[in-house]
């Protein structure tokens, strides 16, 4: 009787040590698919070393009749078992979903932050925007426009600059495994596309458009680089015609070249544009609905098509 007591004793100190001992060595952060498997959460978790034994995850949510509810969770470093069926049980998420979309710009993609609380928008515009703290961590360029790839991102609340970052850049190297001047200068013509053109007929016609006027040494004349141009400015005006008469490197009607950063996030159709231009002699286009657009190899030919609009 004595041993059999001390047996179901020692099983019970075993049973609570591997309950309570903490396991994992650092913060880890996991995704719990919708209608994923305790077997393969398990098998997720033991994989990842958050937990001692598999089994004894499985047995508390059989013994307890709990269901682990979906979701991405951040598992602190020396968590133990108890810690994470809890966790995971109850679908306590410590992440924050944010969508962000081809055309976002700094700007938009700061409103998204702070209305979701990952990050006030004036402490994310001061840091992203300014390239002297973005030199201070190596990054070479005067904004961090066109860095953020439209994705859905999972962040933790009020998240450091640097630490949204490393996650933002980290993405970026993994999409395009590269940031040099050259593939820079396509980021800058992937932006314009991404907000000029709605279709992917038009993405590669408008990229045409481009280097068109690039390679003849006319500016761009794009209206997008001043609506930009205006919020770089914190400029409420939005008419083209008064824009068109400020003084910056954004204004593509006044300046020759490209503007000198990305105006926005674009996606892999814009960028793949941007590299492969349409081969035509289009000089002009305007939208005639607002979706696609209307082309023209010199002015007397783009002033007679959008005389016929009307």
């Amino acid at each position: 009787m004595k041993s059999l007591t001390a047996f179901i004793f020692t099983v019970c100190i075993i049973f609570t040590l591997l309950l309570t001992l903490p396991y994992n060595t650092k913060d880890t952060y996991i995704y719990i698919k919708q209608g994923e498997t305790l077997l393969k959460i398990s098998n997720k978790l033991k994989n990842q070393k958050l937990i001692i034994s598999k089994d004894l995850f499985i047995l508390l949510f059989l013994f307890l009749n709990k269901t682990p509810k979906a979701g991405y969770y951040k598992i602190e470093k020396n968590s133990n078992l108890i810690n994470i069926f809890s966790k995971i049980s109850k679908g306590r998420q410590d992440l924050i979903k944010v969508i962000i979309i081809p055309g976002d710009d700094l700007f938009s993609i700061s409103k998204k932050l702070e209305t979701y609380g990952v990050i006030k928008k004036e402490d994310f515009l001061n840091f992203f925007n300014n390239k002297f703290k973005l030199l201070s961590i190596g990054f070479p360029y005067d904004n961090f426009e066109g860095f953020i790839v439209p994705d859905t991102y999972f962040l933790e609340k009020n998240t450091s600059p640097k630490r949204l970052f490393h996650i933002f850049y980290n993405k970026f190297i993994r999409t395009y495994k590269k940031a040099d001047r050259e593939f820079y200068e396509k980021m800058i013509i992937a932006s314009i596309i991404e907000k000029e053109a709605k279709t992917t007929k038009d993405k590669y016609l408008i990229s045409s458009v481009i280097y068109n006027r690039l390679n003849r040494k006319l500016p761009l004349q794009i209206d997008a680089t001043l609506l930009y141009m205006a919020k770089k400015l914190n400029i409420k005006e939005k008419r083209i015609k008064k824009l068109k008469l400020i003084q910056s490197p954004y204004n593509t009607y006044k300046k020759l070249g490209l503007p000198p950063t990305p105006i926005c996030s674009f996606s892999k159709e814009s960028l793949n544009a941007s590299f492969n231009p349409e081969k035509t002699d289009y000089l002009f286009y305007f939208t005639k609905d607002g979706k696609t657009h209307i082309f023209s190899k010199d002015y007397k030919q783009h002033l007679k098509k959008l005389k016929s609009k009307w």
